[in-house]
């Protein structure tokens, strides 16, 4: 009986204890809110901070000024892209 139930286990085995994937840290950051700490424009970079870790963004068309809640649309490097909150 035993025998006949191995071809049916292994698939369930591995469904089971195959680790699921997950962002990574950068990737995690994507659509999250982020508060304006330094006023940025397109021409000029500034800061923000997101969960409590301060990050250089960029904005591509738009002005943020400090205490302004924005989005995260994506990372570049060591900084991140940052929009209106949609």
């Amino acid at each position: 009986m035993s025998v006949a139930l191995t071809p049916l286990m292994i698939p369930l085995a591995k469904f089971l204890f195959t680790p699921k994937p997950h962002a990574s840290n950068v990737d995690a950051l994507l659509g999250q809110k982020a508060l304006v700490v330094e006023p940025i424009d397109a021409k000029r970079a500034g800061t923000v901070k997101i969960g409590g870790e301060k990050w250089r963004a960029v904005s591509e068309l738009d002005h943020f000024e400090k205490d302004q809640w924005v989005e995260i649309e994506r990372v570049e490097g060591a900084s991140v892209v940052i929009r209106r909150l949609s």
